[in-house]
């Protein structure tokens, strides 16, 4: 994580806007990304664990129950919730096309003048 927020405050200081995408399962993580990068919005994509199985592809999940994978987020490591979430999408009640447009009011509410 050190190293995604190393890499998001280079661009930035090269004014580059960024978006980073990536599991985040530990607060401290989170928390150090916040401390290091500006005008860092944290959106918190929520699926339980049922939503996440039925929608893995790739047989991730599957693999992780029966022992193959270690560390998998949510199956045999933890995932702490974010607090301080700007903004939380709960995936079963929300669409992608409602999760996109809450994303985008956000960001142009705070963000674009």
């Amino acid at each position: 994580m050190k190293r995604i927020g190393h890499l998001i405050k280079t661009l930035q200081n090269n004014s580059i806007s960024t978006v980073a995408s990536f599991v985040s399962p530990y607060r401290e993580s989170r928390k150090a990304i916040r401390e290091m990068v500006e005008n860092n919005i944290v959106v918190y994509v929520k699926a339980d664990i049922e939503t996440c199985k039925q929608r893995d592809t790739k047989g991730k999940y599957e693999k992780a129950l029966k022992g193959e994978y270690r560390n998998f987020t949510g199956v045999n490591d933890v995932y702490e919730e974010p607090q301080h979430a700007e903004i939380i999408i709960d995936t079963d009640k929300v669409s992608i096309d409602e999760a996109t447009q809450i994303i985008i009011k956000y960001v142009k509410k705070h963000y674009v003048k």
